[in-house]
């Protein structure tokens, strides 16, 4: 009889995808670390991590268990992953689950685009987790160990800011950011308990006036390094309009200065550094001029690294296998019988779907 026991290292696959909704095989394997006993000193150089056969067998038990929801998408040909309750049920056992409110859904009806995203992003953070980003300049800025509880998500943000708007419609969040900064003690800055707990404070934000389309901008990941410094990472698939860098930067610009703290004279980053990961040199060069128009020493302090999209070896993060090309015969379209087959539908009794 299979066994039906989650162990401590299926609860760290769980803690990933249960950050990083949309996470795939290859993620979670670089979360993982592989058995030592792999690692006998025979001559042989071995990755640290466990293959991605041994771990989409691990995520298909999980699945069946009704931890996770998988659902393989038919464009990239690459399996996600999301939580369900029975997972978080079990990384609240042993405290391990995340101290806000991780959506227990599984990746229902997200897009092929979404999860793409949040692949690309649970990708950047697990090569985090030990160091192995591939680019000297992100590994030296972030650290060489980052633990899962020290990534603010833009779900995290996300969720705290539309709260807080909820709550308060006529106050913006720049001066909401002002206030808090203004009442709390300086000894709880240093504490990553109170950037976990109040995840609104990292998004980019200016006061009225600010030459800006957008009033704040959430990046996709924030990382509290253990040098007490906030990196925010902005993962870029797809090039946008140069404005849109634009105002980024200049928000990301004010959020440099800084806010009052409580008794002192001093003020606050609530973010220090930001680093774009970017998938092509199109991207990068079109980010280069945003920043350099609103303030070239961004770059030369290296308060702005910009940097490859890559894997841990330092390849290009790409989406797995390449659709092949059409044949030149002209074909019939064919009838659309399931609009929705392009989305994950609620996980059978299984927690397995296909499309």
């Amino acid at each position: 009889m299979a066994k039906t026991t989650i162990t401590p290292t299926d609860r760290e696959a769980l803690a990933l995808v249960a950050r990083f909704p949309g996470a795939d095989t290859s993620a979670v394997a670089q979360v993982l670390v592989a058995n030592p006993s792999r690692f006998d000193n025979d001559g042989v150089e071995r990755s640290i991590h466990p293959t991605h056969s041994v771990v989409a067998r691990r995520m298909a038990r999980l699945a069946q268990m009704g931890a996770v929801h998988a659902w393989r998408s038919p464009a990239v040909n690459i399996t996600h992953y999301g939580i369900l309750e029975g997972g978080l049920d079990a990384l609240n056992v042993f405290g391990e689950a995340p101290m806000y409110k991780a959506h227990k859904g599984g990746i229902i009806n997200k897009s092929a685009t979404a999860l793409m995203h949040g692949r690309d992003i649970a990708h950047v953070a697990a090569q985090f987790v030990h160091g192995e980003y591939a680019d000297p300049a992100v590994t030296n800025l972030i650290g060489d160990e980052v633990p899962l509880t020290a990534f603010i998500t833009d779900a995290q943000m996300h969720s705290a800011v539309s709260k807080y708007r909820k709550n308060n419609p006529t106050v913006s969040l720049y001066k909401h950011l002002s206030t808090t900064f203004a009442q709390t003690p300086v000894e709880e800055l240093f504490t990553p308990e109170f950037w976990v707990m109040n995840p609104e404070l990292m998004v980019f934000t200016a006061p009225a006036g600010a030459q800006t389309s957008t009033t704040s901008h959430r990046p996709d990941l924030v990382v509290l390094a253990d040098t007490n410094r906030r990196v925010a990472v902005e993962v870029e698939r797809s090039i946008k309009p140069l404005s849109t860098y634009v105002d980024t930067i200049r928000l990301f610009n004010s959020t440099l200065n800084g806010y009052q703290v409580k008794g002192t004279n001093k003020v606050v980053r609530p973010v220090h550094h930001l680093v774009w990961l970017c998938a092509d040199n199109g991207i990068k060069n079109a980010i280069k001029k945003a920043v350099n128009a609103v303030n070239p020493d961004l770059i030369a302090k290296g308060l702005v690294i910009i940097a490859d999209l890559t894997k841990a070896d330092g390849t290009p993060l790409t989406y797995g296998e390449t659709v092949p090309a059409p044949g030149r015969r002209r074909t019939r379209p064919q009838k659309v019988t399931d609009p929705g087959a392009m989305k994950p539908k609620a996980p059978t009794s299984s927690g397995i779907l296909q499309p």
